[in-house]
């Protein structure tokens, strides 16, 4: 499967499908999912209060890529009807600069596939502070008070010097 980089996603390509009355789905160019590689940038770790876990990244150094984030935000709003005197009503993964994007379970098994100087590895071998590079993607759009927009991890590439 070819991954595409900031630079390539056109975003009118996207598309949002409803799957059930409060889900739908994010398609680009007729396909399933939009899936970018992330700059390879400092990360870290951390569990929110339902013990999910999440990277979370600086984009600040990368504005090509902040503002690819900060348009498909945009696009998100602009086609769920969302404005700014009701900018409220959507929720991001973005913040700021820092994108956060949740590690995917399928019964309490993790889906991201984890490695370290190309090696294998798991998630609880990944440290706050270290370099990665994550190819993550947009799962779905949750609609209920608020519009929610998700970013997960499919791969996360860890650049370490330990040596």
């Amino acid at each position: 499967m070819y991954i595409m980089k900031p630079r390539e996603v056109d975003i009118d390509l996207l598309e949002y499908v409803f799957v059930s009355d409060k889900i739908k789905d994010i398609k680009y160019n007729k396909k399933k999912t939009l899936e970018i590689w992330t700059p390879t940038v400092f990360i870290k770790k951390y569990k929110d209060s339902y013990n999910n876990e999440y990277i979370q990244f600086d984009t600040d150094e990368y504005p090509q890529f902040l503002e690819l984030l900060q348009c498909i935000d945009l696009h998100a709003m602009l086609m769920h009807d969302i404005k700014e005197e009701n900018k409220e009503n959507f929720k991001s993964s973005l913040f700021n600069s820092k994108l956060s994007c949740k590690i995917p379970k399928k019964r309490n098994i993790l889906q991201t596939k984890f490695t370290i100087n190309r090696y294998p590895s798991v998630y609880n071998d990944i440290r706050t502070g270290d370099k990665a590079s994550c190819c993550i993607y947009l799962d779905q759009i949750y609609i209920d008070k608020t519009i929610t927009l998700k970013w997960k991890i499919k791969q996360c590439c860890v650049y370490r010097n330990d040596k």
